[in-house]
């Protein structure tokens, strides 16, 4: 409806480049301290909006945030999901964002699932290739028992 699609765009106010840029020139000007002032150079965000894009996207520099994660990082990702997500230390141990981390993770999962998903199709195929290659010896069989005049 009209009234949900307003609530979903209002929620989703991402951030653009062009903000993406500023925020860190903002805070490098400012320092990572006072968000409330810092969010006074962005309208329509508050202090958690700026704080928030800035720890958990931004603090890191683009070609940081830009290299591929290694086979070795992906690994300690899904090592920590098993102990605890600590997605701020391992981040830190990585030199990377918590959110980078906690994002790369949620793509792993994601890509595991698509894999089981596959994986059961490829089963669930074979099976019935199984059933059917049955069905046909024993149609054969019976015909060879009961020959048709």
């Amino acid at each position: 409806s009209a009234m949900d699609h307003e609530r979903t765009a209002r929620k989703r106010n991402r951030w653009s480049p062009e903000q993406d840029e500023a925020l860190i020139q903002v805070v490098n000007k400012y320092g990572a301290k006072d968000w409330s002032h810092i969010a006074t150079f962005f309208p329509g965000r508050n202090a958690d909006n700026v704080r928030l894009r800035y720890k958990y996207f931004l603090q890191y520099p683009q070609d940081v945030r830009d290299k591929p994660f290694t086979a070795e990082e992906d690994a300690a990702i899904l090592k920590e999901a098993q102990e605890g997500r600590q997605w701020k230390r391992v981040g830190q141990e990585m030199g990377r964002s918590c959110g980078a981390v906690r994002n790369r993770y949620d793509v792993l999962r994601r890509l595991a699932r698509r894999q089981e998903r596959k994986m059961l199709k490829q089963r669930q195929k074979q099976e019935r290739m199984a059933l059917k290659f049955k069905q046909i010896q024993e149609l054969e069989a019976s015909q060879s028992k009961n020959p048709n005049p």
